[in-house]
């Protein structure tokens, strides 16, 4: 007698996972110790945001190419988790006995290499490897451990940073230990990682708010592009402007700015399990709004707890923002066409993680980085705004399932 299909997740389900948490908390760790390079090596606000968004510079090649190589199966996923953690190992040493700009430069470069070919595996690999095929549940998964990676490498570098003589090189000691565990987890379980997915199992099982159309696409872009734009200045200028606002060089509170943020965007993520895409994506654009506007305003109210508040709602926004429009364009692109947009989604992403914060670190060294935050949290509000208003239009929601059956 044939038994039906267990739904317990694979060994190999939680690999692809630990892999994304351990690539994205590298991406975390060089947030506090900006301060400490800039002083040693006497280098600028814009330098700094320079250093900073040359991970996109990198990291989007890179996941372009990792996304058509993984189209060749679950064994090419494998091998880019490999490749994305040696690149990770890599770029870690190249950060410890960083001595110039140039070399920081490098290292920010190999890091985009890493999460680069992480992520063009991640994704689909998370898809094909959880128990139910449902999209939802893998992309709240997989955001959930982008977000709690870069939680956890901006508060334990913080941390470590606080209590050793060598502040810049303990926390990339630490990863490139945890990193070669993970490797060698890899190695010895990758049956599970490159099993095939379950035939009799479905591809979405959760109800879908939208209903796939180009201009849904684009607004899904142009939300998740503000999220992490917001997401990718905490991390670029979070631990200078709360040390500027605070006056402070501890490591524990600069780091301590960029983990509660993404900490809140872990905690986001895992409620909107519990609700529909379209009340979390309305959530999270009216959460990056305010969250936007405490920041700005927290240092012309010289409070900190405007700041803390700040970077709780900018934290809970991106979550929401980022685990809604990536389920959104998973559970309703086209089939054959899912790992494409999926793509060009995860480009985008990763594009606002530099562009912008490249563009206000110069304008930082001009009108200096209160003012500079203080314009760009408004651009941040006026885009959350306008797409609170094109996300309610009556097109964009889903027909009734019969009518969207793809048959």
């Amino acid at each position: 007698m044939a038994h039906p299909p267990k739904h317990t997740a694979p060994l190999g389900y939680w690999l692809t996972l630990l892999t994304v948490f351990t690539a994205l908390a590298l991406a975390a760790i060089p947030s506090p110790l900006y301060d400490v390079w800039r002083a040693e090596m006497r280098f600028s606000i814009g330098m700094q945001s320079v250093i900073f968004g040359v991970y996109a510079i990198t990291l989007i090649p890179a996941l372009l190419v990792g996304s058509r190589l993984s189209a060749a199966g679950a064994h090419a996923e494998w091998y880019l988790l490999v490749s994305g953690l040696t690149a990770c190992v890599l770029a870690s040493t190249v950060f410890m006995w960083a001595s110039t700009p140039g070399l920081l430069v490098a290292g920010r470069g190999l890091q985009g290499v890493a999460v680069g070919l992480v992520n063009a595996a991640a994704t689909n690999a998370a898809l094909r490897l959880e128990p139910r095929r449902d999209s939802r549940r893998a992309s709240v998964a997989t955001a959930v451990s982008v977000a709690a990676g870069l939680a956890a490498g901006a508060l334990g570098s913080g941390v470590l940073a606080e209590f050793t003589a060598r502040p810049t090189r303990l926390a990339f000691m630490v990863h490139i230990g945890v990193t070669v565990v993970v490797l060698v987890l890899l190695l010895i379980f990758r049956s599970t990682v490159t099993r095939p997915a379950h035939a009799q199992l479905a591809g979405h099982t959760a109800p879908l708010a939208f209903q796939w159309s180009a201009p849904l696409f684009t607004m899904c872009c142009v939300s998740v592009m503000a999220a992490w734009a917001l997401g990718a200045t905490f991390l670029a200028v979070g631990p200078s402007y709360a040390g500027e606002l605070l006056t402070t060089s501890s490591f524990l509170v600069t780091g301590g700015t960029v983990a509660v943020l993404f900490a809140f965007a872990c905690a986001a993520e895992v409620g909107a399990f519990y609700l529909d895409d379209r009340r979390n994506l309305t959530a999270g654009l009216g959460s990056l709004a305010l969250g936007a506007t405490a920041t700005s305003l927290s240092f012309f109210v010289q409070h900190p707890v405007v700041l803390g508040i700040g970077a709780i709602f900018s934290g809970a926004g991106l979550g929401l923002v980022f685990v809604s429009t990536l389920a959104i364009v998973n559970g309703t692109a086209p089939q054959h066409q899912r790992r494409r947009y999926t793509a060009i989604f995860l480009c985008l992403l990763f594009l606002a993680n530099s562009l912008p914060v490249m563009a206000l670190g110069r304008v930082a060294d001009v009108i200096g980085l209160p003012a500079a935050i203080a314009w760009f949290a408004g651009a941040i509000v006026l885009c959350a705004v306008t797409l609170l208003a094109l996300f309610r239009r009556p097109t964009l929601r889903a027909l009734p399932q019969a009518a969207r059956s793809r048959g």
